[in-house]
């Protein structure tokens, strides 16, 4: 799971992440967030990924003006479920995944 948190407009929001590019060992994401969100407003953000293994988490955190991010240190061939929620003040949330295999290891 990927999380952004920091003050919206409101809880309707439309959100999409989406996968730039997938290597053996990593993958890029970036999101958007719909337009008529007040960016300026957002506060700070984070990146939490949760790997297959229950025991693994990812953790960075993430310039508010950053919108992508490359998850790191991934297996080869290997199924993962990236997702994004975005909370606003009311902890109200919208969340976007995306799927993605990572590609087989070059020899």
């Amino acid at each position: 799971t990927i999380r952004v948190n920091g003050t919206l407009l409101d809880g309707t929001q439309v959100l999409k992440i989406y996968v730039k590019q997938t290597e053996s060992h990593s993958i890029l994401v970036s999101w958007k967030v719909n337009s008529n969100v007040m960016t300026s407003n957002l506060k700070w953000s984070s990146a939490t990924m949760k790997i297959d293994n229950p025991h693994i988490t990812y953790t960075a955190r993430v310039p508010v003006d950053v919108h992508e991010y490359n998850l790191t240190h991934l297996q080869p061939s290997t199924d993962y479920e990236v997702c994004l929620t975005v909370s606003n003040i009311h902890q109200q949330t919208q969340k976007s995944c995306v799927n993605v295999t990572t590609k087989n290891a070059a020899f």
